[in-house]
């Protein structure tokens, strides 16, 4: 019963200290600002993160010689390159 105790009041620590922090950073970059555009900005660029995606020059791969498993590989690659650049 007392590791149950133990557990859960750790984990309620651990909560209380992870969203004071999301919430201090929030508060100076609230100060930081200029105004409410720039703050704005702050936070779209928060929540977007860059995703890496994979260069792949049309013109380098000869499709018409290629034989069906490179084919298929260079088609798999594209689709992929594709849906990263959709991103969420």
């Amino acid at each position: 019963m007392l590791e149950i105790i133990t557990v859960s009041l750790l984990v309620l620590i651990f909560l209380q200290e992870f969203f004071n922090r999301k919430e201090r950073q929030k508060l100076v970059e609230a100060l930081i600002a200029r105004n409410l555009r720039e703050l704005g900005d702050l936070e779209t660029t928060r929540k977007f993160k860059p995703t890496k995606t994979k260069k792949v020059d049309d013109s380098a791969v000869p499709v018409s010689g290629l034989d069906d498993k490179t084919f298929d590989k260079y088609i798999k690659d594209t689709n992929e390159l594709k849906e990263d650049d959709g991103g969420n």
